[in-house]
């Protein structure tokens, strides 16, 4: 059986600040539920966020809490391509997680980013990572 971990998903929208989930406990599977972590942050639609939502990805990462400040304590990392979100509708997907060197995939994480509300003129936006799934 694994050992249980305290693992906390972190993730950075564009510029806003760096947002975190709750710390969760991995069950014996190595999945884990994360609650908390939603970040809403005002955007103005114009066509430069349009060209950055082309060309950016939303970066998340998972860390062992106990290890969070440490860099050994990254359990693994992915990017959400943000260009679906250009038609102004939300996106959901499961990202593959790498270790910290890229060499391999050690995971997967269920995520859903959406508008809300639907964008007209100026916006918030909302990002949730789901859960995980170690492999």
């Amino acid at each position: 059986a694994r050992s249980k971990l305290a693992v906390v998903a972190m993730f950075q929208l564009l510029d806003a600040d760096v947002s975190a989930s709750d710390a969760v406990t991995t069950a014996a599977d190595g999945s884990a539920k994360f609650v908390g972590g939603q970040s809403v942050v005002q955007l103005e639609a114009t066509q430069e966020l349009d060209k950055r939502l082309l060309s950016q990805a939303m970066d998340v990462c998972l860390f062992d809490d106990s290890d969070a400040l440490d860099q050994n304590g990254l359990l693994g990392a992915g990017h959400l391509l943000l260009a679906p979100l250009l038609h102004r509708r939300g996106v959901s997907g499961i990202i593959q997680l790498y270790n910290g060197d890229k060499s391999g995939v050690v995971g997967s994480l269920s995520i859903d980013v959406s508008w809300d509300p639907e964008p007209v003129g100026g916006v918030a936006f909302a990002s949730t990572p789901a859960s995980n799934k170690s492999s």
